[in-house]
């Protein structure tokens, strides 16, 4: 297996434009995201591929993906679908795992899940979202190269060219597709305390949104990565969900 991380992430975001460079503990917040994606065991950090657009507003990101050793691919803005079809052929790889770049607290044993779900059950797509039970920020998908030329041939409507995992969640009928929960990633002493993960927000979609992050990645000692369970329990010890308990999730 020939693994790969694409992380597909943009400055032109309509809700909160620039997201991936704000800071989080000094650092852009896409560099976290980089970090955790390559803290992942099969994953080097050169195994990370940035897909952003060809536009010059994404300049910035392929440049601070460049410095911390990341590859870079670059295509369109809106068919994101074709986008990260070719990010992965452009490294030949057989299977990659799928991240978007406002979610900079997606917990790595995620990544190493996925992965194992693919080659260990030998499935052409593995995801969070067939049944909902992480918190919001933690939707995240595999799939085999062939599966995603497959679905990049087939999908026409601008809305799957637009986001990945409609078509393939829309039409499992042509793979063999797994889910992956929550009880698959998190420790039992954690899920005992949060029984309802999906009722936390670690996503960065709006201002409050990154006002949470910040305040968690500000309060929370750690080296490289910050770890998931420890920015959750902060979270919770410091009554943090009421930061951005008004934002409503535009896409599941």
């Amino acid at each position: 297996m020939n693994p790969i991380v694409v992380l597909q992430v943009r400055m032109g975001s309509s809700r909160l434009p620039g997201k991936a460079m704000l800071p989080l503990a000094g650092e852009p917040a896409l560099v976290h995201e980089i970090r955790r994606a390559a803290s992942a065991d099969p994953v080097a950090v050169s195994d990370v591929v940035v897909a952003t657009s060809r536009r010059s507003r994404d300049d910035i990101l392929a440049v601070t993906a460049e410095r911390v050793g990341a590859t870079v691919y670059r295509g369109s803005e809106s068919d994101v679908l074709g986008r990260v079809r070719e990010a992965v052929e452009s490294v030949d790889a057989d299977v990659a795992v799928r991240l978007c770049g406002d979610n900079t607290l997606i917990d790595p044993r995620l990544v190493d899940v996925l992965f194992e779900t693919i080659e260990g059950e030998s499935v052409d797509y593995a995801s969070t979202k067939f049944e909902r039970t992480f918190p919001v920020g933690h939707n995240a998908d595999a799939f085999t190269a062939d599966a995603l030329a497959r679905a990049a041939d087939r999908a026409e409507d601008d809305h799957y060219r637009e986001h990945v995992a409609q078509y393939f969640t829309d039409e499992p009928a042509w793979l063999e597709w797994r889910g992956v929960t929550a009880d698959e990633v998190f420790d039992r002493s954690l899920r005992d305390r949060v029984p309802d993960l999906t009722e936390l927000r670690l996503t960065m979609d709006e201002c409050d949104d990154y006002e949470l992050l910040r305040q968690v990645y500000d309060g929370v000692p750690f080296e490289g990565v910050l770890d998931t369970s420890d920015a959750i329990r902060y979270l919770l010890d410091h009554d943090l969900q009421s930061v951005n308990a008004d934002v409503e999730q535009a896409v599941w």
